[in-house]
């Protein structure tokens, strides 16, 4: 979600100024971390993704807890992630996936940004990547990636022919369900 987009749209209707303050860096951890430690002034807004919830539970060294360091206040767009994979690669579905992974370690890449990671994925230098849907769909209906399963508890009505992992992998339904 585009800040900058949102703050033109809430200044146009409340007829104030907003203004953003993008502090890139550490998947986000930087700007949650300048605007948790704000005022409480009832004037600084942190426009958050589920990056920062699924931070929360990577790194246990975080200066804040973003369940217990934040309100919110209002939802502004929802998304669920999706797994894409290059269209080369042989699995055609997260289980096939799986199955051909195992026995071998995978390893989670930081990436300074989603669209290098996806660069990655689409010349087959990394195998998996799990990003927004609202990312994805367009290169899906290209052909640059393909979706093997989207990570919520229903289908995606944006992909609606992409089964839950949900659906393929039963384990995973709590979980999953839990976080939706």
């Amino acid at each position: 979600m585009n800040g900058r987009l949102i703050a033109q749209w809430l200044s146009e209707r409340l007829g104030q100024p907003f203004i953003v303050d993008s502090r890139p860096g550490s998947g986000g951890n930087v700007g949650a971390t300048e605007a948790i430690r704000s005022p409480a002034d009832g004037y600084t807004l942190f426009l958050i993704s589920i990056s920062q919830a699924i931070n929360d539970s990577f790194y246990s060294n975080l200066p804040y807890r973003i369940v217990r360091d934040i309100t919110p206040v209002a939802s502004l767009f929802r998304a669920s992630y999706v797994m894409r994979v290059n269209p080369s690669l042989p699995a055609k579905t997260d289980p096939e996936f799986i199955k051909s992974m195992t026995g071998i370690d995978m390893v989670h890449v930081p990436y300074r940004s989603s669209a290098l990671a996806l660069a990655d994925v689409i010349s087959g230098q990394m195998h998996v990547q799990f990003t927004t849907s609202t990312d994805s769909v367009p290169l899906i209906r290209s052909g640059q990636v393909r979706a093997l399963a989207v990570c919520s508890a229903m289908r995606s009505a944006a992909l609606p022919e992409v089964p839950t992992m949900a659906e393929s992998v039963p384990p995973v339904k709590t979980r999953i369900e839990l976080l939706t």
